[in-house]
């Protein structure tokens, strides 16, 4: 396996986390705003991760936590963690790809 097919696999294990997904790729959170209504007039500072803002913010807001927008269900630090030891523990040997000769054909022969 090349250099080039090990840094692509790597990438297939590569684990996302949304909230810094989200405010490296949207800072402003233009499209968290457009599709979740409920989040709209947060600050940009916690349109990303609103159970981090303080509760005068979300009074400012509007937003109810746990009423109008669901608390996190998932702690990333602790979930990447987990997977990544997960993965460790199933990994096995590489699998290798061995391709069978094509059968000859009537015009080959």
């Amino acid at each position: 396996m090349g250099r080039r097919d090990r840094r692509r696999c790597r990438a297939l294990f590569r684990i996302f986390n949304p909230v810094l997904q989200g405010e490296k790729f949207d800072p402003q959170g233009v499209y968290v705003r457009r599709w979740i209504p409920a989040l709209a007039q947060l600050p940009d500072r916690y349109v990303h991760s609103p159970w981090k803002a303080p509760a005068e913010v979300l009074a400012a807001a509007g937003l109810n936590l746990g009423a109008d927008y669901p608390r996190p269900i998932v702690e990333h630090v602790a979930a990447r963690r987990d997977a990544l030891a997960t993965f460790a523990r199933i990994k096995g040997p590489p699998i290798q790809i061995v391709s069978k000769p094509k059968p000859a054909t009537p015009c080959e022969s």
